[in-house]
């Protein structure tokens, strides 16, 4: 670069023009350097191979001090340029599939605004993945602490006072106690029993089919027979001989009054066939399992005095579930016991024809044949009832008399029994009993 001689300025000394050197002034200024950086690349194919040639150029522009001129004026002097240099470097790369890039000795200056930055997705991922991370540190802190917690408890309770429990008195439901092998309790496999309001629904069901076979099937004209043949007829029946209530000669007078008829009918009928499915009575004419009737009938009665009466009721109690349990076709199931009527049905014969001794006095004449099929089938219905209380946990006894009709002469007539609970489902004893449905009474 030239050197350019020094300048002089034009003064004034002592009233002549004299030219002295100028004086001189420095300027600095920033320089400014402005880098571009461009790529080429050409690819040459030939038949054989495929050449890809990567070229990279980089322009520099350098801006150098700009001086003052003579005249005063700033500007870039007439012997100031601006130079370029340019440098490149070509790769070729014979395999047609890898470019590769400038090496870092010939890169003189790169480009300051290159930044790398993440998508959207990876964004997404970090912080999912952070949250998975948190989550599952949040999960380990709480199995620990529950696991100390745990070993706190085992070793309070370790520590904690045994309660030792008084023993109740024996009751029926220590069935459960008899015959247990490898801790099996009896008490969980006994049938279990229809709900209470469902037996009375089905008490006065049946109470209501005694009336409609009361009304279709006997006359209330006046009929040819003896008061005393029809007392005797009540006795073999064992209604009136008891003490308790109307007598036999009571029931035959209402009976043979063609206004008291109906109800003097329906009390006998009734009496008879519930007497016939009540556990606690031991009537001829039982309608309860062949083998428990016979085996009921033939069972002494209880000796009265100390603790042998109760004795003897648990175990008749548990004699019975044990029966209805044994006798049951499925036991599994733990149902109420059923009633097969093609089973029943010569219990049921022998019941309505013992009963006919003395209906048929009543019967509309030319009907007797439809009135004891129907009666029949009164009897079956009824003993179904009687199947459920006999396999049923709780204890249940009807009432056939209220107190206060003792005497022959009442005007009180009940037409269908009452129902009570001697025990609960446990078999324990109720003391006194629990009346579940009253007796059905007719006045006179």
């Amino acid at each position: 670069m030239a050197t350019q001689p020094p300048l002089n300025c034009k003064t004034t000394l002592n009233g002549a023009e004299t030219w002295i050197p100028c004086p001189t002034t420095t300027t600095s200024k920033q320089t400014t350097t402005t880098t571009t950086a461009s790529t080429t690349t050409t690819t040459t194919t030939s038949p054989s191979s495929t050449t890809t040639t990567t070229t990279r150029s980089t322009d520099t522009t350098s801006s150098s001090p700009t001086p003052t001129k003579p005249d005063g004026t700033t500007g870039l002097p007439s012997d100031t340029s601006t130079s370029v240099k340019k440098t490149s470097t070509a790769v070729s790369n014979p395999d047609s599939s890898v470019t590769s890039s400038l090496p870092a000795s010939s890169q003189t200056a790169l480009p300051l605004h290159q930044h790398a930055s993440l998508s959207t997705g990876a964004t997404a991922g970090i912080a999912v993945g952070c949250a998975a991370a948190g989550l599952i540190i949040g999960l380990l802190a709480a199995l620990l602490l529950f696991r100390r917690r745990k070993g706190k408890g085992v070793t309070d309770i370790s520590h904690a006072p045994i309660l030792v429990e008084s023993k109740e008195p024996p009751s029926t439901e220590n069935i459960d106690g008899i015959g247990s092998v490898a801790g099996i309790r009896l008490g969980q496999f006994l049938l279990d029993g229809a709900p209470g309001q469902e037996i009375v629904s089905e008490l006065q069901a049946l109470s209501e089919l005694i009336r409609q076979h009361v009304e279709d099937y006997y006359t209330l004209q006046p009929v040819d027979v003896s008061v005393g043949s029809l007392s005797q007829s009540l006795q073999n029946l064992g209604l009136g001989s008891s003490g308790l209530g109307l007598t036999a000669e009571a029931i035959a007078t209402l009976c043979t009054n063609s206004y008291s008829r109906q109800i003097g009918l329906r009390h006998v009928i009734s009496n008879v066939i519930f007497a016939s499915i009540d556990f606690h009575t031991r009537s001829n004419l039982s309608m309860l399992p062949g083998p428990a009737a016979g085996l009921l009938q033939s069972i002494p009665g209880a000796e009265y005095g100390g603790n042998n009466n109760l004795a003897f009721s648990q175990a008749l109690q548990t004699w019975r579930r044990l029966s209805a349990f044994l006798l049951h076709q499925n036991r599994s199931q733990r149902t109420s016991l059923q009633a097969d009527a093609f089973t029943i049905a010569p219990q049921a014969q022998l019941v309505t024809n013992s009963l006919n001794n003395f209906l048929n006095a009543f019967v509309i004449p030319g009907q007797n044949s439809q009135q004891a099929s129907h009666l029949q089938e009164v009897v079956i219905e009824c003993a179904k009832l009687g199947y459920v209380l006999f396999s049923h946990p709780v204890d249940w006894k009807f009432i056939f008399e209220e107190s206060g009709t003792i005497v022959a002469d009442a005007n009180v007539v009940v037409i269908c029994p009452g129902l009570e609970k001697c025990s609960d489902r446990d078999g324990n004893p109720l003391r006194p009993p629990r009346r579940v449905a009253a007796p059905v009474e007719a006045t006179l």
